[in-house]
């Protein structure tokens, strides 16, 4: 945690991904594709969306595709052992946790590094303007979430004890109910409902990039099923390149994109790209290699924030046990990346 600590937040971003350099390679193509395959999402501002309203990995792949919508990472948590979903969305932090519990998956992309696109919002009519004066409220936020794991962090690095307000176990949609209903007066959740709550008479207290400047970064990671990704790497390939290819398109027109996130959020492409805003989107170039800070020691990689959250769970009580870290360097796979960046810098004729 020391380097996090002292690290600007552009060495953060590049560190949460570097381990995507190990050695871990792609196995051996089988080029096996099933008759379909499932990939969970949420609802959020991310490339996946764009992948999945313009229909790209079912073109990619040329086989049905079932998205299935989970509201938080702990609904994840229990889709992956139950074998519901192949492929899906994952916060870092339920990531660490299902990883420090014996999950099988295998981390195949960054799909954002969170900044401001997730915080904690109060209400204007609470009088609340500092972290102390939530003492005596209530609050929300989806346990096992990045954004339970902001929360803690925010009051322990200001001295608040959790027991002087009511934390609530609420998912986005539950929050944002009770919000408008004042049975909350502050939640710490993602977009698009963190605007929502925004536009409602709320107002932003901190942000996760906040937090990510102290120190704690967060992140939305993409993940497979450890036995599917064995099974059928040809089809995490194809996944990843759409990936991949919408990350560019977040960049290079997120004009362009937003209309695809709009779609996706039911919001306006507008809000959308306001809402893209608050997240860093990260090229298979800036997984693949250091280009913000250049060549970077390989044990500041993906899976120390990984192993650090875990211990901060560990701590809190969240998770029975913290394993060493070979467990989480073994739940990275590197190699989807790296066959899709030797692709992309092959010269064309």
């Amino acid at each position: 945690m020391i380097f996090f600590r002292i690290c600007k937040l552009q060495v953060v971003l590049l560190a949460m991904v570097v381990l995507l350099l190990q050695t871990n390679s792609l196995r051996a193509d089988s080029g096996k594709i099933p008759e379909k395959i499932v990939i969970g999402y949420m609802t959020v501002p991310n490339p996946l969306t764009v992948a999945k309203e313009l229909g790209w990995v079912e073109k990619t792949l040329g086989i049905p595709v079932k998205w299935v919508k989970y509201e938080s990472g702990r609904h994840v948590l229990n889709a992956i052992p139950a074998k519901e979903v192949d492929l899906t969305h994952i916060g870092s932090t339920p990531c660490a946790a299902g990883i420090a519990n014996g999950l099988p998956i295998e981390v195949v992309w960054v799909s954002a590094v969170i900044a401001d696109g997730e915080a904690l919002v109060v209400s204007k009519k609470a009088g609340i303007e500092e972290l102390a004066d939530l003492a005596g409220q209530k609050v929300a936020t989806p346990f096992q979430s990045t954004s339970h794991y902001a929360l803690k962090i925010a009051l322990k690095l200001s001295n608040v004890e959790e027991s002087r307000m009511e934390i609530i176990n609420m998912d986005p949609d539950q929050m944002l109910a009770a919000w408008e209903k004042d049975e909350i007066q502050a939640g710490y959740v993602w977009n698009p409902n963190l605007t929502r709550m925004v536009e409602t008479g709320g107002k932003i207290l901190l942000s996760s990039k906040e937090l990510a400047l102290r120190g704690f970064p967060t992140a939305d990671l993409f993940v497979a099923r450890k036995d599917f990704a064995e099974k059928y790497p040809t089809v995490v390939s194809g996944v990843v390149k759409d990936l991949s290819r919408a990350a560019d398109l977040c960049r290079s027109d997120p004009a362009k994109a937003s209309t695809a996130v709009a779609k996706g959020l039911g919001i306006t492409p507008e809000k959308a790209l306001k809402e893209m805003a608050g997240m860093i989107f990260l090229t298979t170039a800036e997984q693949k290699v250091g280009l913000y800070i250049g060549k970077l020691q390989w044990e500041f990689g993906l899976y120390t924030l990984l192993k650090d959250s875990a211990d901060f769970l560990e701590k809190e009580g969240v998770i029975e046990k913290s394993p060493p870290w070979p467990a989480f360097r073994r739940a990275i796979n590197p190699g989807f990346i790296e066959e899709l960046y030797r692709k992309l810098k092959r010269p064309k004729y």
